[in-house]
């Protein structure tokens, strides 16, 4: 199997010939199919002479001649650089990807969009609702490098879709039916702390570093943590970016502070008596499922808690970490996530007080307990095909690591300003798996 650089120009001809270039000589006895994204269509192959400027390079693609009717049939898009392949008796055109979001309009902005000028083919941003399982095909946003601007397409269903929107009740019908069909789905559900910690809480190599979840069944449950804890985090089972998170600590006999997240980036914050949290805490318990676990003192950077956003992604088929964002809560404030008003700096600024040595051996701790976490989390969760994670972890002041949550959808902005790269590397990363997925290179 090779990859090379391709074109598709329409011409004149039967309406199931290809022409080829000379380049695919050796392998054309063996041809008899062509395919784009999931869709195939039987054809006849043919040579034809290249001219001087095709090289099969990105930069001096080889031609491939299609009829028109083929073409629309296939959903190609003309004058798009794509890579061929060939598998057996099939020349597949690609990479065709999908990323599911929820508002498929709003994808103007997105560092992903420039990873077609690297792997060519076809980036598509879908909502789930616009995938037609019967004709094979979707509708969305198609990502035009040359002219740089964002058009409606409808392209075929693509190899491998990235979800980083919500499925809801397509989830089902599209593990069934597109898996069916060859397709592949990444991060196709977002497990709750609570479930994590069920499937990987008892290995022993990770045990140490979880932080014991409680689902909290009445007010008496979390009163009695924070008599023998003092401390105490509750939080939604299955929240993100620090919505709904709740602090509460005993400050004196049947006294006690509550720091309440729910709402407002900055704490609302009272003082209440025994039976004062008791009412507050049942009216909780009605609305939301929420966990609690004991409150971690984590390290600090000039007097204000951080923590770590680990971004884990794979690569061939392998887990690597391509960047960690170090959160540190503003002023006052007790939650680190950016978008509550916490602040990203560098793993070497947050530990900007350690030797050299130490900072290193830290590191070296985080990123192996890191992809042992991962390579757990595959194995208990084999149906879901991950292809990137974000491990958010805590340090104690002993530099004990430990692991707070994993997010299947992780943001990563705070990145954008310190290590633009950085940002750009971790943005690219799941398609660039993608199109090794269904078989090309960079």
């Amino acid at each position: 199997m090779f990859s090379i650089w391709i074109k598709i120009r329409n011409v004149e001809c039967e309406k199931s010939d290809v022409q080829l270039p000379r380049k695919f000589d050796h392998l054309l006895s063996h041809l008899a199919y062509v395919q784009h994204g999931l869709l195939t269509q039987p054809c006849k192959f043919k040579i034809r002479d290249v001219e001087e400027e095709e090289k099969g390079t990105r930069e001096s693609p080889l031609m491939i001649e299609m009829p028109r009717s083929m073409i629309k049939s296939l959903y190609i898009i003309e004058d798009l650089p794509f890579q061929a392949i060939v598998i057996g008796s099939t020349l597949k055109i690609g990479p065709v990807t999908g990323v599911i979001v929820d508002k498929s309009d709003r994808v103007s902005g997105t560092a992903r969009k420039e990873i077609t000028h690297v792997i060519g083919g076809i980036l598509v941003f879908l909502n789930r609702k616009s995938i037609n399982l019967v004709n094979k095909t979707v509708a969305g946003k198609v990502y035009d490098h040359k002219n740089r601007v964002w058009i409606g397409r409808t392209v075929p269903l693509p190899e491998v879709i990235y979800v980083r929107g919500t499925l809801k009740k397509y989830r089902h019908l599209l593990l069934d039916e597109y898996r069916r069909m060859g397709g592949i789905l990444f991060n196709t559900r977002r497990h709750d702390k609570y479930e994590i910690e069920h499937h990987l809480g008892g290995i022993i190599e990770l045990k140490d570093a979880f932080i014991t979840s409680t689902l909290i069944e009445n007010a008496d449950s979390v009163i009695h943590f924070l008599k023998d804890k003092k401390k105490v985090v509750l939080k939604p089972s299955k929240s993100k970016r620090g919505k709904g998170v709740i602090f509460i600590e005993e400050k004196d006999t049947d006294i006690y502070q509550i720091y309440d997240y729910r709402k407002t980036r900055k704490a609302r914050q009272q003082v209440v008596s025994h039976q004062e949290l008791q009412t507050y805490l049942n009216q909780l318990a009605t609305r939301k499922r929420y966990i609690m676990q004991e409150w971690i003192s984590f390290l600090q950077y000039r007097g204000a808690p951080f923590d770590m956003r680990v971004h884990m992604q794979k690569d061939e088929g392998s887990w690597i970490c391509n960047g960690i964002e170090c959160r540190v809560a503003r002023a006052g404030e007790k939650i680190t996530n950016v978008s509550k008003g916490g602040k990203a700096i560098s793993f070497s600024q947050a530990m900007g007080n350690c030797s050299e040595e130490t900072r290193d051996m830290v590191k070296e701790r985080i990123l192996h307990f890191c992809d042992m976490f991962c390579t757990h989390l595959d194995q208990a969760l084999p149906d879901d095909h991950f292809a990137d994670v974000g491990m958010d972890i805590g340090l104690e002041k002993d530099y004990t690591i430990r692991f707070i949550e994993v997010n299947f959808s992780p943001a990563f902005k705070g990145f954008r300003r310190f290590n633009r790269l950085m940002y750009k590397k971790i943005s690219w990363q799941p398609l660039l798996y993608a199109a090794q997925c269904q078989g090309y290179i960079k």
